[in-house]
């Protein structure tokens, strides 16, 4: 890697568990790292104590990674890494609208689609910020594993292959393996709608009905992902690969996984307010639901078992109910 080219510097926007963690991945190659945080105690924590205890407590953070609340430090030499909760990302481009930067080289790590539009997180990033050239990254990467250097792989998705390579070059490690791919749409709504699957996979779980009914159901979820994504431009083959059933898997099934603990605590009687609390952090298949169930309207796509799980979810229908409506549809 030694003799490939790399960002020197990146500034990671957002101090969530996931920005942190690419932060330290990237810390291995890149000269600088720079997290762009909201609060001076945020700042503080990492600068003072090399870590983050709000969102990735017991990780140590390595030397030249840095955190200030001085977003004026985005250029477009640098890559800019996009790392908040998919709420939160309007407000955030926003802030960088204000400070008038052109050109940026974005990688867009956050996860979901747009609640008014359906828009996936890159087209919402470069229909309010200047971007020179975006990419998105996703696959089965649980922060809690990736910090314990346990093996992990991902993909980074972009138009442009060469900023996908450089992107990777920053990024590879030899317990972090990133591959490389051209379809930005089929990896994104991989990434965004696996989150839904996975709460499916946690009522399955409160229901305790074993491992085929989980399996199946999983199985079922990534047809509807791919019947989605293709119909959005993706391609199928995409799905088959880290972004799609590997990131479905490791979300589905890891005890780490928030999304599979909202279904969990959904199956066991908890409201979706009260499930939410009980989380450490966002629930991103929850945040997603309505925006997917509008990209199918307006695609004309089937969509079982996320049709299901909006009605628990936003209709109060009864989880057994609703599975034994899945259950009776007539097979295919």
């Amino acid at each position: 890697m030694n003799n490939k080219e790399i960002f020197k510097r990146v500034i990671v926007v957002g101090n969530t568990s996931w920005g942190t963690t690419l932060a330290n991945q990237f810390a291995n190659c890149a000269l600088e790292v720079v997290v762009l945080t909201r609060s001076e105690n945020e700042t503080n924590e990492i600068n003072e104590q090399h870590c983050n205890k709000s969102y990735l407590p017991g990780v140590s953070l390595k030397q030249n990674v840095f955190a200030t609340e001085d977003w004026s430090l985005l250029t477009s030499e640098d890559l800019i890494v996009i790392a908040v909760p998919s709420s939160s990302l309007n407000e955030c481009l926003a802030k960088i609208k204000t400070f008038n930067v052109s050109n940026l080289q974005v990688l867009c790590a956050t996860k979901g689609l747009d609640n008014n539009t359906g828009l996936r997180m890159s087209e919402v990033i470069e229909n309010e910020i200047e971007i020179q050239y975006s990419a998105s990254i996703s696959g089965p990467n649980l922060s809690a594993e990736i910090n314990k250097s346990l093996p992990s792989a991902t993909v980074v998705a972009s138009a442009n292959q060469q900023f996908a390579a450089k992107i990777q070059n920053t990024l590879h490690s030899d317990k972090f393996r990133v591959y490389v791919s051209s379809d930005i749409i089929g990896v994104e709504l991989g990434g965004a709608l696996k989150n839904i699957i996975a709460i499916a996979a946690g009522i399955v779980d409160a229901f305790k009905y074993g491992d085929n009914a989980k399996s199946g159901v999983v199985t079922r979820g990534l047809a509807e992902i791919s019947r989605l994504a293709v119909a959005a431009g993706g391609n199928e083959h995409t799905l088959q690969g880290l972004s799609g059933i590997g990131d479905l898997i490791a979300t589905s099934y890891s005890e780490h996984s928030r999304n599979r603990k909202f279904g969990e605590l959904i199956g066991n009687g908890d409201n979706a307010h009260d499930a939410l609390s009980k989380l450490n952090g966002v629930c991103e298949g929850y945040a997603t639901l309505p925006s997917a169930l509008l990209l199918a309207e307006k695609y004309d796509v089937e969509l079982p078992i996320f049709n299901a799980l909006s009605s628990i979810i936003n209709d109060g229908l009864n989880p057994e109910e609703a599975v034994f409506n899945l259950l009776s549809r007539e097979p295919r």
